[in-house]
């Protein structure tokens, strides 16, 4: 196997079966750091590749299948900062990475086949959530997934089938849920909302569901949420519990306005202790990895403390203080969505246009510390509201929601911009998702693909129902 000089662009090709150098190739480059990619025709190869990185890295990738002898076209994506590649290619080849520095072999996973949605969804899709073994769950309104019938939730092979494993009695009523949270330890769903049923069973607004089969879990039993009108959110917290926000006043007995901890038994846990709560809703909640929860909405006070429609709480429940005074007059409307950086800073997006008194249409990013971030620089900011915002490995930020145009540049409800605040021009492909309707939610696969739900009936003009699966340069993934 050979090794490409340091510092230079190396590509060497070497058919397996020949042992030979072969020439033949095309070029593929990833945008973020312009690593050069070559795919060809022949059964197995090895690949190498040096530009610049701290090691260099020898690629060996296989097709696999009878009487399949080439795969074709394909994408390569660059997918940590030390410089592992992932190659995407249609059909289902092997990759095998080995960082020759330290001549360690990894096994990068066997790369799935093309994901194929059909006609998708035949109505709203607004929660999504990503298994361990890579399956899709998807929850919302719908009662059928490209000719299959499925009831509010369903979930997806990494091909884009419908798991039939999973499709268990009736489901849910096809109105009632808010969203989805994969928990960690087990892989199970946990489904929450204002729903009252499951597979024609009481159940009121969460239940949480088996990996194995879609069958409610009963060793988590809910108990009985005071004057529930919807649950908003629910976010595992670092020791395995729950912190559940919505439209409520209690849980179990106990007064916990609007937010509540539970045991992953169902049980009520007082060491989240929320006073009064919060006099209006709550509408997003993240936990940072230090236990603490940042939570946003229409709220203007949390237990009796001034907190402008973010807050930062303790794990104790107590309000950090110090983010509280550093906020100032907070956002001047509703705040829906947080997400963290690696440096500790505060995305957030929804429906304001200044924060703290400072001008940032419907997005703006806060210091750790909760004060307003001016290097963070969106212009005109975003023409419409935000749904929901996460950050790529390097740090990208990608908004999702109902609007049109970022800074006055038109943007198809879906816009990725750089830790400056400046856009990336070449993302959405073309037109993005249909005008007037909305991408709900948005999460980030370790591939770097953006799987993304909502309303809406297409992408770049063309049919994408309810759910897309975006390359990392924008273009649809998943085929009809």
């Amino acid at each position: 196997m050979s090794r490409a000089k340091q510092g230079g662009i190396g590509i060497n090709f070497i058919d397996n079966d020949l042992q030979k150098e072969i020439s033949t190739g095309r070029a593929l480059t990833s945008a973020d750091n312009g690593y050069t990619i070559f795919l060809t025709n022949t059964v197995a190869m090895n690949l190498t590749i040096d530009s610049g990185l701290p090691d260099n890295f020898e690629c060996n990738f296989i097709q696999k299948g009878i009487g399949t002898t080439t795969f074709i076209d394909g994408t390569a994506t660059v997918v940590a900062p030390d410089g592992f590649v992932l190659i995407n290619g249609i059909g289902n080849v092997c990759a095998l990475i080995k960082r020759l520095a330290v001549d360690e072999l990894f096994l990068v996973g066997e790369l799935e086949a093309p994901f194929v949605q059909g006609g998708g969804f035949n109505s709203l899709c607004n929660g999504v959530g990503l298994q361990s073994d890579g399956k899709i769950v998807c929850v919302g309104n719908f009662t059928d997934y490209d000719g299959t019938t499925v009831y509010s939730i369903a979930r997806l092979n990494t091909d884009g089938s419908v798991d039939n494993s999973f499709i268990y009695g009736v489901g849910f009523a096809t109105t009632g849920i808010s969203g989805c949270t994969i928990y960690p330890d087990d892989d199970d769903t946990i489904v929450f909302g204002w729903f009252s049923t499951f597979n024609d069973l009481a159940q009121v607004g969460m239940v949480k569901l088996n990996k194995a089969d879609g069958s409610k879990n009963t060793n988590f039993v809910v108990k009985t949420f005071t004057a529930l009108g919807n649950i908003y959110g629910v976010e595992v917290d670092t020791n395995g519990d729950l912190i559940v926000i919505g439209q409520f006043t209690g849980y179990d007995g106990n007064s916990s306005n609007r937010i509540v901890k539970i045991n992953i038994d169902g049980t009520y846990d007082s060491s989240l202790d929320v006073g009064t709560g919060f006099p209006q809703n709550p509408a997003v909640i993240k936990i940072q990895d230090d236990g603490k929860i940042l939570v946003g909405g229409d709220f203007i006070t949390y237990d009796g403390n001034a907190a402008v429609r973010i807050v930062r709480l303790n794990a104790n429940g107590s309000i950090d203080t110090d983010f509280a005074t550093n906020i100032g007059t907070g956002a001047n409307d509703t705040v829906k969505a947080i997400a963290f950086q690696d440096d500790n800073k505060i995305v957030i997006g929804g429906d304001f246009t200044t924060f703290d008194s400072n001008a940032s249409k419907n997005i703006c990013r806060l210091n750790a510390d909760g004060s307003f971030d001016n290097t963070f620089i969106v212009g005109s900011g975003i023409s419409n509201g935000v749904l929901d915002i996460v950050i790529e490995a390097n740090q990208n930020i990608v908004a999702a929601g109902s609007f049109g145009q970022y800074d006055g540049e038109l943007v198809g409800r879906i816009c990725r911009v750089s830790p400056n605040g400046s856009l990336d021009f070449n993302f959405p492909d073309g037109t993005g998702f249909s005008v007037s309707q909305n991408v709900q939610q948005i999460i980030v696969l370790p591939s770097k693909r953006l799987v993304c739900v909502g309303s809406f009936s297409g992408y770049n003009e063309l049919g994408y129902k309810r759910l897309c699966i975006l390359n990392p340069d924008g273009s649809p993934h998943s085929s009809l």
